[in-house]
């Protein structure tokens, strides 16, 4: 399976969304950027376009939802600069 192939599919599994359109923005491999292992990120994001989409709970998220960008707390390990770098490479890729 391919990469993409792959960030649909953990998509699916864990909020049951199946987007139309995703597009890869960055790869993150600091190797400290998780304590327990040397683990390489490729961050993807997506648009959705229809507003009555309510996310499933998956495998490791017991209570997925959309929430406010200002209103997401703080992340585990780097994934509070993979969500700026996401939102930044978003708002670079509308202009």
């Amino acid at each position: 399976m391919t990469v993409e192939g792959t960030a649909y599919k953990v998509l699916y599994k864990e909020t049951g969304l199946v987007p139309k359109y995703m597009k890869q923005f960055a790869v993150f491999a600091d190797i400290h950027r998780d304590p327990r292992a040397r683990v390489v990120g490729i961050g993807y994001y997506t648009i959705i376009c229809d507003n009555d989409l309510i996310p499933q709970s998956g495998q490791t998220q017991l209570n997925a939802m959309f929430v406010p960008l200002t209103d997401i707390p703080a992340l585990a390990f780097d994934h509070d600069i993979v969500r700026k770098q996401a939102y930044k490479q978003l708002q670079k890729d509308i202009e």
